[in-house]
């Protein structure tokens, strides 16, 4: 296949014209391609041409690469039934070489995407106002995927202040599930100087709100995680409900990891409520936990913990052991348990992963 183009490790996110000036090599007419020096570190070589779907393979001495034939999704994104223009479309890619995709809705709703890849991939689309749907996709070599989306119409509103022992925060962010169609519609907010925010066209249903603050005082929290709260209520129609929201626990969980074996590292994270944790870890799992996680942190070397300034309230602690430098999921060892939290309470659990 002559003119594809050719890449290292992942396609850039941009339009054919501007991905081509990127690109590292292109085929000649017999389908063969030279690239004068590797880069260290470099893993894939990936190709695209128009009309198939992108293909990759790692890099060894003989690289043949096979481009499989494209998929399309497509659908329209409407509001109470009525077509919703100027919203924006995502997909998530189902490898880490392929690019994030975006696109506008049209006048009546409509979008999209061509050239995609076999596999599953995760859609999602925002309104102006900032509600989000998601939904998974399946992509098929030659074939169209319809996926369309229906945002319930809202006319409520969802405010309040956001405090740390009384007094307002600027650094903070605060997001809004609510469950009352087919599907959960979400939104992310910021607050404003004096603390305040507010969610307008908020669908009847059930809500749940997490509110998060920067702590960059705590020293056990690991990747810098923020102190989170969450707060679940009903909702109604044409209706402004008040949540007002303030950090002021000093609750902690303490405790230790042991059995762990050598080429092993721990970690902690605690999730509000009871979470049932599944009997097996992917990346989709992982990504719909981080929805309720409150704090994580690392483990010492000697596998102890402690997870401080948390909320009163039901919490559900993971303890987690993955190989030294692994990336993998399924790797993953894990034990939980479900402990109570009061205001200024220190609870210690400890976690076995020996024989």
């Amino acid at each position: 296949m002559s003119d594809a183009l050719i890449f290292l490790d992942q396609i850039p996110s941009a339009d054919y014209k501007d991905v081509e000036i990127k690109s590292v090599a292109r085929t000649a007419p017999d389908g063969s391609f030279s690239i004068d020096a590797l880069p260290p570190g470099a893993e894939l070589i990936v190709a695209i041409h128009r009309g198939y779907a992108p293909g990759a393979t790692p890099v060894t001495e003989d690289i043949v690469i096979v481009l499989p034939s494209a998929g399309t999704l497509e659908g329209t994104i409407t509001r109470g039934g009525m077509p919703l223009s100027d919203a924006d479309v995502h997909i998530r890619p189902n490898d880490r070489y392929l690019p994030y995709m975006h696109f506008v809705t049209t006048d009546d709703g409509a979008y999209r995407f061509e050239g995609l890849a076999p596999g599953t991939v995760r859609l999602s689309t925002n309104t102006r106002g900032g509600f989000r749907l998601s939904k998974d996709a399946v992509i098929e070599s030659g074939q169209t995927t319809v996926v369309d989306f229906d945002f319930p119409p809202g006319s409520s509103i969802v405010e309040g202040y956001l405090t740390v022992e009384g007094e307002p925060v600027e650094r903070a962010t605060v997001q809004l599930w609510v469950s009352g169609g087919p599907e959960e519609v979400t939104c992310r907010g910021r607050v404003d100087p004096e603390g305040f925010y507010r969610f307008r066209d908020v669908p009847a249903g059930w809500a749940r709100v997490m509110a998060q603050v920067a702590d960059e005082t705590a020293e056990d929290v690991g990747y810098n995680w923020p102190r989170t709260r969450f707060l679940e209520f009903e909702i109604g129609d044409q209706e402004t409900v008040r949540q007002d929201i303030d950090f002021f626990g000093q609750g902690s969980v303490m405790g230790q990891v042991v059995g762990l074996d050598e080429g092993l590292s721990c970690a902690v994270l605690v999730f509000h409520g009871e979470v049932a944790m599944p009997a097996q870890f992917d990346s989709e799992v992982y990504v719909g936990l981080i929805d309720h996680m409150v704090r994580q942190t690392e483990c010492t070397e000697n596998g102890s913990f402690e997870v401080s300034r948390l909320e009163p309230g039901t919490y559900t602690v993971l303890a987690t052991a993955t190989p030294v430098g692994s990336r993998d999921f399924s790797q993953i060892l894990s034990a939980s348990t479900l402990v109570e939290i009061q205001s200024t309470e220190s609870v210690t659990v400890e976690f076995n992963f020996g024989p």
